[in-house]
């Protein structure tokens, strides 16, 4: 009887450290795929921003080409080109021309 009883607590002492290395290792696969997560979204974003940036640099170039041609104004396209590269205005000037240059 004392026998069967020490191998009870052996068989429990032996769940309870599986018991622990399966957390372990649980955690351990959680974590890796959550930080693999992680670097695959950083990715996503820094592929957005770059397509982001070559499109904004193809219309900038479409719109100073409709410049060019007449098609827009100079105050439209400063105004395009500000809202597309981001940046602050730039002074009014003191000269007005619709013209594009020549």
């Amino acid at each position: 009887m004392v026998s069967q009883a020490i191998l009870i607590a052996d068989a429990a002492a032996d769940k309870a450290a599986d018991n622990a290395q399966l957390l372990l290792w649980g955690g351990v696969l959680i974590a890796a795929l959550l930080l693999g997560a992680a670097i695959l979204i950083k990715a996503d974003r820094w592929r957005k921003r770059m397509n982001e940036s070559e499109d904004a640099g193809d219309a900038l170039t479409a719109f100073r080409l409709s410049y060019e041609e007449g098609e827009i104004s100079e105050e439209e396209y400063k105004r395009i080109r500000t809202r597309l590269t981001r940046a602050k205005p730039p002074p009014p000037s003191n000269t007005k021309s619709d013209a594009p240059p020549s």
